[in-house]
């Protein structure tokens, strides 16, 4: 075959055309740093580096969002944890320094006042807020768990049609009215003391007499609502559920329900839900004795306690598991008070009024677990929140209650014993009263005093057993918060380690992509010398080759 010298250097320039199109590839290479920059120039390795990209940014929004908002919100619930077992541990030595404080009613105050502060202060930091939300109340998180003077400020300013007018007096508030239900069990039935006979201040000022024997306490059983001061439902002069112009579905009056299977489990009791503003109002007596074919179940609004006899006691027993449901209605609110929707299903009627013939404003809550979880990585989420009910729980609030109408009673009490000593003292300066007539009212203040001092020694007694059970109480509770600090904490502890993890695996995920990438500069280095090198031969040797002709061979 004839090698022409068109043809060799035609061959030549394609040569040295696909050498300077490699330097300029190298060239390329030296600029950007990168070794691919068309798919097409290397298809393998463009498909791992977009891998790589995409492994990358998913990393980067768990570790750099994900985990990072997530660790910033348990930290800040630990740190409100850790205070509250601080505030629980200050209870507990209250309680344990009380036994001698209460003496006298400015002692009684002192204490209850110091516990009512660390009370309030236990329960305000469940107000507390990470990057303005609320970190205890679930999904809720532009909810404060306590009802605020800004809560109240928002309600006030509601204004309504005005035909509902009527439903609110002469004002256009809307007042915040909840029913309630809560779920109870044979756990929170308690033994309760009941008092009664007890001579009130009618019994003090009239001349007839007291008998003494009539004061005594009744073994009965107790369950404890969260919340104190109720509404009074259909008893004596009080209004009935929707004559205020609310429809508070599912309350029919009746706390417990209507009937329950007995403890024999064939026989079926009737109940009925008896109101009352104070235990004295209770014949003890007659606490477990049918009335009218039912037996009562009472109900001290004042208190938030339903009080019953050991019929109904066996026959919530007898439900085990399963429980019961107790609704209630509840208007009177103050700030500071726990918001039930945090903790129970419940109705908020306050903005309910009538538009267009039909009932609107009624808010509903259903779901109090609203547990937040964070993803994390592949198949991978952590729990962030703590629940309120977990830790900020009614029971404090109920415990204090219960030692404040204790001492408000034994101060009313005493109160009456120096109301009888005064009249024992003004008998006996009366020089206008007769011997007998004098007598028999001695008599009758005796008999008062000593019905007076049975109500003053129940109530001490009372008093020392519920400061002896606070301690083990606030012990309960320091455990309680504790576990929640702890829980908590293995929280965090997990969410450091999938950090490090994910640190650890991002920079494995940078350094292949950048092995799959980059170049390597001193080895391009070395790659451009070479391919220089075969440039500039090629440019000598075609040089040469181009000289020659046909003629120098004739």
């Amino acid at each position: 075959m004839r090698i022409t010298n068109k043809m060799m250097n035609s061959n030549a320039l394609y040569n040295i055309n696909n050498n300077k199109a490699y330097m300029d590839s190298l060239n390329t290479q030296m600029a950007t740093g990168k070794k691919v920059n068309n798919p097409s120039d290397d298809p393998i390795t463009a498909i791992r580096a977009l891998r790589f990209r995409g492994s990358l940014s998913e990393i980067n929004q768990y570790l750099d969002r994900n985990v990072s908002d997530a660790l910033s919100w348990i930290e800040n619930t630990q740190t409100s944890l850790n205070v509250s077992r601080d505030i629980m541990t200050s209870f507990k030595s209250e309680f344990t320094s009380a036994t001698n404080k209460t003496n006298t009613t400015a002692d009684r105050k002192i204490l209850l006042e110091g516990l009512q502060a660390l009370a309030k202060e236990f329960y305000s930091v469940g107000n507390t807020m990470n990057e303005d939300r609320y970190i205890f109340t679930g999904y809720r998180t532009s909810d404060s768990l306590s009802f605020t003077e800004a809560d109240f400020a928002e309600r006030n300013a509601l204004e309504g049609p005005e035909t509902e007018a009527s439903l609110k007096g002469t004002g256009t508030a809307y007042p915040f009215i909840y029913s309630i239900t809560e779920k109870r069990s044979v756990s929170d039935i308690e033994d309760y003391k009941l008092l009664s006979g007890a001579p009130e201040d009618r019994d003090l000022a009239a001349t007839t007499a007291f008998d003494p024997t009539g004061v005594k306490s009744s073994d009965c059983y107790r369950m404890q609502l969260s919340y104190k001061d109720i509404f009074k439902y259909g008893s004596g002069s009080t209004t009935t559920a929707g004559s205020e112009g609310y429809d508070y579905t599912g309350y029919d009056g009746k706390l417990l329900p209507a009937s329950l299977t007995a403890s024999d489990g064939t026989t079926t009791i009737s109940i009925n839900t008896v109101f009352v503003e104070s235990d004295n109002d209770i014949v003890g007596a007659n606490v477990d004795v049918p009335s009218g074919g039912a037996y009562n179940a009472y109900v001290n609004v004042k208190t938030g306690s339903v009080i019953f006899g050991n019929t109904i006691r066996d026959a919530i027993s007898a439900k085990k598991d399963e429980g019961i449901e107790v609704k209630y209605v509840k208007k009177n609110w103050a700030v500071g008070d726990l918001k039930p929707e945090h903790y129970f299903v419940c109705t908020d009627y306050g903005a309910e009024h009538t538009e267009s013939g039909k009932k609107v404003g009624k808010i509903e809550y259903v779901d109090s677990d609203q547990y937040m979880k964070y993803s994390v990585g592949d198949s991978q989420s952590i729990t962030v929140n703590t629940l309120a009910k977990s830790v900020y729980t009614h029971d404090i609030q109920m415990h204090l209650n219960d030692i404040e109408h204790t001492i408000s009673s034994l101060d009313t009490a005493e109160a009456k014993q120096e109301r009888i000593k005064s009249l024992k003292a003004k008998l006996a300066a009366d020089t206008s009263i007769t011997a007998a007539a004098r007598a028999t009212q001695e008599e009758n203040l005796e008999m008062l005093s000593d019905a007076v001092k049975k109500e003053v020694d129940y109530y001490k007694q009372l008093l020392d057993k519920q400061l002896s059970n606070g301690m083990a109480f606030a012990q309960e509770k320091f455990d309680q918060v504790n576990l929640a600090s702890t829980t908590c904490g293995t929280e965090h502890n997990r969410l450091q380690i999938i950090q490090n993890r994910l640190t650890e695996y991002q920079t494995t995920v940078k350094t292949q992509a950048s092995d799959n990438e980059n170049i390597t500069i001193s080895d391009v280095m070395i790659q451009v010398n070479e391919a220089s090198l075969s440039f500039n031969a090629a440019l000598m040797v075609t040089g040469k080759i181009a000289q020659q002709s046909l003629i120098n061979f004739i």
